[in-house]
């Protein structure tokens, strides 16, 4: 492969093979330690190698056996239980011998054919030799009760393909139960509360039957994700955007955008309905319209698909991140900063025919320059000469006179600037200009998230210290140090006092307050296990927790309140109360996998998040440590067992 700064290639003989692959150098490294170092180790030693490995070593107990061998070696003088410990510790020994060959010539080609220097791979020696003692420990002991190395393997492999059996289904349905569902964005509307999960779907919570019920349609068609969702409460329109995920984070060229009508959730609205089912807001009206009733017959389900309207309108292409601004959108791109006009969003153009509508979708498209351009409905607000590039994030002050913008290794600080305009003689006066500019991280492919209050800004970066700083010195900042070093999920200022909330990936929330100089982590229901957060209206924090729990945070009494507890399900009861048991009481030797990425990786939690969109999804959390000592007692156990049954052996 060839690597500069912002492109990589495939090549092959100095040749670069197709077109630039849309990955940095630092993304590549971990698409290569995450799939293909950790593929070829698992395929290729986790299991190819070490059922060879089983064959080789399992004739090495039964020839102790074999006439005159035995006697041979207990005329020394050493105990039977030490001979066979010197047995299973020669086969271990054997091995380690071949694991390290083929580990050190794998770190050699990774470094000087890749540049990927990675120590872990050296460290994954004595992890696949642990693998080994596990299956080696069932064929040592089998073969001292049969004396026989075909029997020991026939063993081996049957305890191998109930491990496996148990681990898979163990391994499909934690995803089913854990990650699928996990709330990874909230949303609450009036008295209302909707959630996006990690599976693609928008939820709206039910109260009467304690469930999350799927809205507007948003789970069809598979592999599916929710962009948003948004809220302007003043006129009682709920929206968000659907597109399709990859493997490596969300489509961002084709984000259509969805209008849920929610009147009756307005701050002080009375509804009214029609014998349709749709909704009319008669809260400014002293009498209903004629041919509405004053009580609604038959209500539709909020969730119900009859509340949205078709739009033909999509977010900008390459869209980053929306936020809900001044009632109305604000929207990063890798073009520049673009605004929603509602009112044009709301019209829908009149359809020309299925393949003329085609047609001309596909021409503006797939046209030169097409793909760069906003729908109509989308005006752009920042000048033309500042064009951020990925991975990038935003944020607005909440006076909003004031966006910090990060893109690259670089945050801006951006004003309205009125003195272009005029002099170009044109009457918008709603341009925004970047007026301070510092470059905060080296690594420019570093994924960040950033927050303002009036006063202050906060940048918190992948693998980081998070940062705080002031507007006009943007060099001059503090880093948090009482963080650490985390990864970011979500950062939000609180629109009451300006402080600010830190979500981190391992489930985290840290207050911070406005002065940026002091962080805390409250001792409340969900910590350490949060996968959300956002603000209600009342500038109260909302978090989500324990995959679809929903608690309301009192930061200043330290109290929670409950909104969210689905009932249990059946498939959660089964997995928690028989699968999971089962799980950990037989031996785990494909959960050492865990500890062998965190060796590669050092992170505790992974995910392939290569855009800020990405930060927000649910990361795999990894436990490095359980493997080792849950198997090391299996292997004690199996040990004991063979000492003790060759100690009562008559020979």
């Amino acid at each position: 492969s060839q690597v500069n700064e912002n492109r990589i290639w495939v090549g092959y003989g100095g040749m670069k093979l197709g077109t630039a692959l849309p990955l940095s150098e630092a993304q590549s490294r971990v698409v290569v330690e995450t799939i293909v170092l950790q593929g070829v180790m698992k395929i290729g030693l986790g299991i190819v190698a070490m059922f060879i490995a089983i064959i080789v070593t399992s004739p090495m107990v039964p020839d102790m056996f074999q006439p005159g061998s035995l006697h041979l070696l207990l005329s020394k003088p050493i105990s039977r239980s030490l001979l066979f410990l010197s047995k299973f510790a020669g086969g271990c020994i054997f091995v380690a011998i071949n694991i390290a060959y083929l580990l050190i010539g794998l770190y050699f080609v990774a470094g000087l054919r890749l540049n990927i220097w990675n120590s872990g791979l050296l460290l994954c020696i004595p992890l696949f030799v642990f693998v080994f003692m596990i299956f080696y420990s069932v064929s040592a002991l089998t073969g001292l009760i049969w004396k026989n190395a075909i029997v020991s393997v026939i063993v081996t492999g049957i305890f191998w393909l109930i491990c496996f059996s148990i681990g898979l289904v163990y391994g499909i349905m934690k995803p089913i139960i854990d990650t699928f569902p996990q709330v990874v964005e909230i949303q609450p509307v009036g008295d209302k509360l909707f959630a996006v999960r990690q599976e693609g779907a928008l939820m709206m919570w039910d109260e009467k039957t304690k469930t999350w019920q799927v809205a507007y349609d948003s789970s069809r068609g598979g592999n599916r994700k929710v962009f948003g969702p948004f809220w302007f409460e003043d006129k009682g329109e709920l929206y968000f955007g659907k597109t399709f995920q990859t493997p490596f984070g969300m489509q961002t060229d084709d984000i259509k955008i969805t209008v849920a009508n929610l009147n009756e959730l307005k701050k002080g609205a009375t509804t009214g309905a029609t014998e349709k089912g749709t909704y009319q807001d008669n809260s400014d009206k002293g009498t209903p319209e004629k041919g509405t009733p004053e009580e609604p017959k038959e209500k539709s389900d909020l969730w119900s698909d009859k509340r949205t309207d078709a739009s033909s309108l999509n977010f900008p292409s390459r869209t980053r991140r929306a936020i809900v601004f001044k009632n109305t959108l604000l929207v990063l791109s890798d073009v520049g900063l673009f605004q929603l006009d509602r009112e044009r969003a709301q019209v829908k153009p009149e359809s020309q025919g299925a393949i003329t509508d085609f047609m001309k979708d596909a021409f503006a498209k797939f046209a030169p320059g097409g793909a760069a351009k906003a729908p109509a409905a989308f005006k752009q607000v920042s000048i033309d000469s500042w064009q951020p590039q990925s991975p990038m994030d935003f944020s607005p002050s909440p006076n909003g006179e004031t966006i910090g913008v990060y893109h690259r290794g670089q945050l801006d600080i951006m004003r309205i600037h009125d003195e272009e305009e005029a002099s170009s003689g044109s009457k918008s006066n709603d341009r925004w200009k970047s007026l301070q500019e510092a470059t905060l991280f080296k690594k420019k492919d570093r994924l960040a998230l950033v927050a303002l209050n009036n006063n202050r800004w906060i940048l918190a970066g992948e693998d980081c210290i998070p940062r705080s700083g002031q507007f006009d010195n943007l060099s001059d900042y503090k880093e948090l140090t009482e963080i650490g070093e985390v990864t970011p999920r979500k950062l939000l200022a609180s629109p009451l006092d300006g402080s600010f909330v830190l979500l981190t990936a391992s489930g985290d929330v840290w207050l911070i307050n406005a002065d940026g100089l002091k962080a805390s982590k409250p001792s409340l229901a969900g910590q350490g296990q949060a996968s959300a957060i956002a603000f209600d209206p009342q500038g109260r924090l909302v978090v989500g927790h324990h995959v679809n729990r929903v608690d309301r945070w009192d930061l200043q009494a330290k109290t929670t309140e409950s909104l969210a507890r689905p009932v249990s399900r059946t498939v959660d009861r089964v997995f928690n109360w028989a699968i999971l048991p089962i799980y950990w009481i037989n031996p785990k030797p494909s959960a050492v996998d865990d500890t062998i990425q965190y060796c590669l990786q050092r992170e505790e939690s992974v995910g392939f998040a290569f855009d800020t969109n990405a930060l927000a999804d649910s990361r795999q959390k990894i436990d490095p440590w359980t493997p080792i000592w849950s198997n090391s007692i299996f292997i004690a156990v199996i040990l004991v067992l063979g000492c003790l049954y060759l100690h009562r052996q008559d020979l």
